[in-house]
């Protein structure tokens, strides 16, 4: 295990805490040394942030029903046929069916 200790080797500067300012100021400060540079000012960061995306689905009157598969635990998971019991009926009550899906 190298940790902290034994990856000072490779080290060609070492940065401290920054006592008199928040954490972030203090990256901000350590980065620009690093870089040969002074930090000036609060950070701007300028973001712009996009239009929320318009589901496929999204002109139709119909309800939403999303359905929350996923689970932390395999001894709570549902089989797959239960879901697809649960998904057409409520596809015939007139339900718009959705399913999340992530990483």
């Amino acid at each position: 295990d190298l940790g902290e200790r034994g990856a000072a080797f490779a080290y060609t500067g070492r940065f401290g805490p920054r006592p008199l300012c928040n954490a972030w100021h203090g990256m901000r400060i350590s980065a620009g040394e690093a870089l040969g540079y002074e930090v000036q000012g609060p950070a701007v960061y300028d973001l712009k942030l996009p239009e929320p995306a318009k589901p496929f689905f999204a002109d139709e009157r119909a309800p939403v029903a999303a359905l929350f598969h996923a689970t932390s635990k395999d001894d709570k998971k549902w089989p797959v046929s239960h879901w697809g019991v649960v998904g057409a009926e409520l596809a015939e009550r007139g339900f718009r069916v959705v399913l999340p899906w992530g990483s």
